[in-house]
C-alpha cells in the first residue's frame, strides 16, 4: 500500500472512489485503488473494491479519470480507501478523491396533459421486439395495422404497446390467425403480457452465499451495467389479458410460428383490443410469408444460459429433468441453444484409484439434445471445465491426496506442481469440446483423456 485513509462508515453506504493517473510500462492490469472494510473489532472484511489500470487506455503522457461505486458491506464500521504502488512499471496518481453517494430511485413519470391531446383515451403503438418496454414510455407513432414475416419452420414476435390515460381493466387481446389465398392458417399464434420486474441495483455479477435467500441483499463494489434502478421488463405471462393502471405504459407480445413448407404469400388476419364486450381497437395483421424454410439444424449459433436449477422459478412440483425438457423444448422452438448437456458426464475412480469418466447418461442426453432437438453447439461439460481451475492449474478443493505429483495440461506450456491429474483434450469436429468420441451421437472428433501424471 503506497497511501490511505480511514473514514467511519455504515453498512449499506454508497461512496464515490477515483483519481486521474496515467500508466507507463505496466505489465496486465495491476490494481491502482483499493477499498478495505474493517469490522467494530478492527478486523479486515474479505469485500474488497478496485479499480485497476489499463495501459490501453491510461497510457504514459494522457492523465486519465477513472472512478468506480464502493457500497460498504453488511458488519463494516471502517472504510480504508488506499493508493496502490506494488506494481511493474510506473503509475502516476493525482487527485483522488473519495465522496459518500446519496442514491435517487426512479419515479413515475409526470406528463403536463393541460393542452396534450395525444396522451388522451387509449394510445397504442409498436415497439421492436429488440427493445424493453418501461412504463414511463411515452406514446409512439400510432399504428393502423400489424405487418409480421418470417420464412417457413421459424417464428416471429411483435411488441405492441399500450397506455391509457384513465385506468383500464380487463382488456383481452383476441387475434384471428392469418389466413392465406388458399385457405392455409397460421394458427400457432401465441399472445403474452410482458411483466415487470422491480431492479434495486444495477449489480451484475455480486456473490453473496452468507445472507438467507428470503432477505434483501446489500450490493457492493462497481456498479456491474448501464442500468438503473426501476421497473424493467422481463417476464412474458402467458395469457391474453391485462390490466392497464393510469398512466403506465404495458407491453402485449404476439409471436406466430410457420411450419416447414408453408406456401409462400401474405396471410390476413386480425388483432382486437376487447373490454367489456366493447372492441377499443381493430388491427389488421398482414404477415408475409418467404418462398424458403429454414433447416433444421440452425446454421447461425446462438446461445443463452438458463439457470433452470433454480426451485423457485419453476415451481417444486417438477423435477429437475423436467424442467430441463421443458426449457429445451422452448430453446429449440426458438433456436437458441443452452450452454450445455446435462446430465454431466460422471468422474469417479476405479478399483485401482484410476480417474475414469462415465459418459452414459450424458450420450443419452446428447443423442436428444442433438438429434431431436437439433441445436448445433454446447459448451464443454461445466464439471470437466471447472476441474482444471478457468484455463489454469487444478484448483485446491479439485486435488485429491491419493494423488500426488505434477499436473501436466499438455499444450499449455510448463505448470507449477499441482494435482496428480494428467489431462489431454484434443478437440476435433465434435460440438462437444474436450468429450469424448460420442459413438451414440455419431458425431466423430473430441475426447478428453484422464489420467496419472507421470
Amino acid at each position: 500500500v503506497g497511501v490511505y485513509q480511514e473514514l467511519d462508515a455504515a453498512p449499506g453506504q454508497v461512496w464515490l472512489f477515483g483519481a486521474r493517473f496515467r500508466c507507463s510500462n505496466v505489465l496486465d492490469r495491476p490494481a491502482v485503488l483499493r477499498a478495505r472494510f474493517f469490522d467494530a473489532q478492527g478486523k479486515a472484511l474479505s469485500a474488497t473494491a478496485t479499480l485497476r489500470a489499463n495501459p490501453d487506455i491510461h497510457e504514459a503522457g494522457h492523465w486519465t479519470e477513472d472512478t468506480f461505486l464502493v457500497r460498504v458491506p453488511v458488519g463494516a464500521v471502517r472504510l480504508r480507501a488506499e493508493v496502490l504502488n506494488n506494481v511493474d512499471g510506473r503509475i502516476v496518481v493525482d487527485d483522488v478523491f473519495l465522496a459518500p453517494i446519496v442514491e435517487g430511485e426512479t419515479g413515475a413519470l409526470l406528463v403536463e396533459r393541460a393542452a396534450a391531446a395525444d396522451f388522451q383515451g387509449l394510445a397504442v403503438w409498436a415497439k421492436s421486439p429488440l427493445e424493453r418496454a418501461f412504463p414511463d414510455d411515452l406514446p409512439g407513432e400510432a399504428i393502423e395495422e400489424i405487418r409480421m414475416s418470417a420464412a417457413g419452420n421459424d417464428a416471429e414476435p411483435f411488441q405492441l404497446l399500450l397506455r391509457s390515460s384513465e385506468p383500464m381493466d380487463g382488456i383481452q387481446v383476441k387475434v384471428v390467425p392469418p389466413r392465406g389465398a388458399d385457405g392455409t392458417v397460421l394458427d400457432a399464434v401465441e399472445v403474452g403480457v410482458v411483466g415487470y420486474v422491480r431492479i434495486n441495483y444495477p449489480s451484475a455479477y455480486i456473490r453473496d452465499f452468507v445472507t438467507p435467500y428470503w432477505r434483501t441483499k446489500l450490493p457492493h463494489g462497481r456498479i456491474g451495467s448501464d442500468g438503473w434502478a426501476g421497473w424493467w421488463a422481463d417476464p412474458i405471462l402467458p395469457g391474453d389479458r391485462l390490466d392497464l393502471a393510469a398512466d403506465e405504459t404495458r407491453a402485449v407480445w404476439l409471436e406466430i410460428a410457420v411450419p416447414a413448407h408453408t406456401p409462400a404469400g401474405v396471410y390476413e388476419g386480425r388483432v382486437d383490443l376487447v373490454r367489456d364486450k366493447r372492441v377499443l381497437r381493430s388491427l389488421p395483421l398482414r404477415f408475409q410469408v418467404y418462398d424458403f424454410t429454414l433447416p433444421e439444424t440452425p446454421t447461425m449459433k446462438a446461445t443463452y444460459v438458463p439457470r433452470f436449477n433454480e426451485r423457485e422459478m419453476f415451481g417444486r412440483e417438477t423435477t429437475e429433468a423436467e424442467k430441463q425438457e421443458a426449457i429445451w423444448r422452448y430453446m429449440a422452438r426458438h433456436k437458441i441453444s443452452p450452454e450445455m448437456i446435462r446430465p454431466q458426464p460422471r468422474l469417479y475412480y476405479d478399483e485401482n484409484g484410476e480417474p475414469r469418466l462415465d459418459f452414459t447418461e450424458f450420450d443419452k442426453a446428447a443423442e436428444r439434445y442433438f438429434n431431436e432437438l437439433k441445436f448445433p453447439s454446447t459448451w464443454s461439460p461445466r464439471d470437466l471445465f471447472y476441474l482444471f481451475g478457468w484455463g489454469h492449474p487444478p484448483r485446491e478443493k479439485n486435488r485429491r491426496e491419493t494423488l500426488s505429483g505434477r499436473t501436466a495440461l499438455r499444450g499449455s506450456g510448463p505448470q507449477p506442481p499441482a494435482a496428480g491429474i494428467q489431462a489431454e483434450v484434443s478437440v476435433g469436429a465434435s460440438p462437444v469440446l474436450g468429450a469424448h468420441e460420442g459413438e451414440g451421437m455419431g458425431r466423430p472428433g473430441g475426447h478428453l483423456h484422464l489420467g496419472r501424471a507421470a
